[in-house]
């Protein structure tokens, strides 16, 4: 299962956390696996931060989800993504060489 952080979580079929493979440049990052009722969670330490913030999901690191069989049989399941106030713009692709400013030319349509 793919963290948000690029390391990857090798879940058991039962959900539970095997191990914890590192993202690139991530050796050695610490990764806390707990379970609170009936749910796993595979939280690399420097995430933590982020999620008492608010700014991540501790969800995104729930690993018994995944391994629910309806989710199997789809592949996986979407990333989870909440965001508040506004919904932020599409972002724009550059259709040209950057300008005087340093942003590149403009997107058509």
């Amino acid at each position: 299962m793919p963290l948000v952080t690029g390391d990857t979580a090798v879940v058991t079929g039962t959900g539970g956390v095997a191990r914890v493979e590192p993202g690139p440049g991530r050796k050695g990052a610490p990764v806390r696996i707990t379970r609170r009722r009936d749910r796993t969670f595979a939280v690399p330490v420097d995430a933590r931060r982020l999620i008492r913030e608010g700014r991540l999901g501790e969800r995104l690191f729930d690993s018994t989800e995944p391994s629910r069989p309806e989710y199997r049989e789809r592949n996986g399941h979407g990333l989870i993504v909440r965001h508040r106030g506004r919904p932020p713009r599409p972002a724009r692709r550059s259709t040209g060489p950057p300008g005087p400013n340093g942003r590149g030319g403009s997107s058509p349509g």
